[in-house]
């Protein structure tokens, strides 16, 4: 049957069996879906118009679905349609349809798209004005995708619309576990590259700890010469008896040579401590990025239950998990050979949060003076002043995360977390009191303590 339209455009009617009808409600549970209850009679049914890409039509459904609570657009539907009815429908294009609802002498016209890039939901008055539309905009399908209705195909009797409204349902269904499916698949591919960066990171502390060996051989050598070091001096070169070769050592001229090599020694053994726990964070990361690794694979062959796993917390008390993996933190933790933690900021953002919000009052700050970089937080033990040792160690990753880690030697100011207040850019403090610390940048110093680096929770 072909009438005219609210415009004067001749046009096939549709849904001619819902004249009459009337609206008790108006929901938009989704941006491309409009669900319209209507009292048909005696009973009553919802009216779909969805303008999805998979599922696009219109179609009657016995239940209203669930979904967002009320925006605007729902709001404003709601304003013109709710109390009214269903005075006629128009086909005046294959892809499109237009309701118009009668409230006394108001008109309101619903209007909706389900091909055209321009498309989507539109609310217009009787004139052809723009009342609203829905949020997310136009709805388009590409060329090669899913038919758009004809008029000759639009659903004409109630079990035609019944029929068309479940269909509807199943294939917005189907779109939205497609959905989930990209969805988990991209959560999977970002949390593996962030595992993979830690594998890369660890690997190269793992490679610093190799000079323990070196290191030995040095503090030997010195003290298999002592007679051949000059006092204060800054550097010696001593030919080792087993190769022949000659070789040049760094030394601290403020100390002994007996002392300097007692300190190769040490930072040999810390070095060899250092590669036992990046050994096993490496060997737990690798596994890590095997279960990744695992998961996506798992994900290819349509098995999403690993990749859930993974990228979702374990359900509690008994109700559904769909909150994204463990929490981030706005740090990253250190702890010393003697127990004491060292948190160091990822960012300028969480530097602010670390020392503002994580940080307690007694805890002290280490920042390279001078330069852009990490806020470093020596948390404090409850009856125990931080050790000297300790502190160097917090200024040595303050000078290390920082615009200075390739000078030689950087002063890091220090101040308690009390003596701080927030400057006006993200991450800046002021301090009211501070004292400096110069450090040494040395490598293998840098690499120890690189491997104390607590996993992320």
């Amino acid at each position: 049957m072909t009438t005219t339209g609210p415009a004067g455009v001749a046009a096939p009617e549709v849904l001619a069996v819902l004249a009459g009808a009337r609206v008790r409600r108006v929901d938009v549970p989704e941006p491309d879906l409009v669900a319209i209850t209507l009292l048909v009679g005696r009973d009553t049914y919802v009216l779909l118009v969805s303008v999805s890409d998979a599922a696009p039509g219109l179609g009657l459904v016995d239940e209203r679905p669930r979904g967002e609570p009320a925006a605007s657009f729902a709001q404003l539907l709601r304003k013109h349609l709710q109390g009214s009815a269903i005075e006629g429908a128009w086909s005046p294009a294959r892809d499109e349809v237009r309701v118009t609802f009668r409230r006394g002498d108001e008109r309101a016209v619903l209007y909706a798209s389900v091909r055209r890039r321009a498309g989507g939901v539109v609310l217009e008055d009787a004139q052809g004005r723009r009342l609203g539309g829905a949020p997310r905009g136009a709805s388009s399908i590409a060329d090669g995708g899913r038919a758009a209705p004809d008029a000759s195909s639009w659903p004409r009797d109630l079990d035609e619309l019944r029929v068309s409204g479940q269909a509807l349902l199943e294939r917005r269904r189907g779109e939205g576990d497609a959905g989930r499916h990209a969805e988990l698949r991209r959560a999977l591919v970002r949390a593996r590259a962030k595992v993979a960066r830690r594998v890369t990171a660890i690997g190269g502390d793992l490679a610093a700890t190799n000079a323990a060996p070196t290191l030995r051989a040095d503090g030997a050598l010195l003290l298999s010469s002592l007679a051949s070091v000059p006092r204060h001096a800054s550097e010696v070169v001593l030919v080792d008896p087993e190769s022949g070769r000659e070789r040049r050592i760094t030394l601290d001229p403020a100390s002994s040579a007996t002392e300097n090599a007692e300190r190769l020694f040490v930072r040999a053994r810390k070095l060899d401590r250092g590669a036992s726990i990046a050994g096993r964070r490496l060997a737990e990361a690798e596994r890590e990025l095997a279960r990744y690794d695992a998961a996506l694979a798992s994900l290819s062959e349509g098995d999403v239950s690993f990749g859930e796993s993974l990228v979702r917390p374990p359900a509690a008390s008994g109700r559904k998990a769909d909150v994204p993996v463990a929490r981030r933190v706005p740090y990253r933790e250190f702890v010393l050979e003697d127990g004491t933690v060292v948190l160091v900021g990822r960012g300028a953002r969480d530097n602010d949060a670390l020392t503002f919000r994580t940080a307690k009052p007694d805890d002290e700050l280490f920042h390279a003076r001078g330069a852009s970089g990490a806020h470093v937080i020596l948390r404090a033990t409850p009856g125990r002043a931080a050790s000297e040792d300790a502190r160097r160690s917090a200024a040595l990753l303050a000078a290390h995360f920082s615009a200075a880690r390739g000078d030689t030697a950087v002063d890091v100011s220090c101040a308690p977390r009390r003596e701080l207040r927030r400057g006006k850019a993200a991450g800046s403090v002021i301090m009211r009191t501070a004292t400096t610390l110069r450090v040494r940048m040395h490598d293998d110093a840098i690499a120890a303590l690189l491997a104390r680096e607590s996993k992320s929770p």
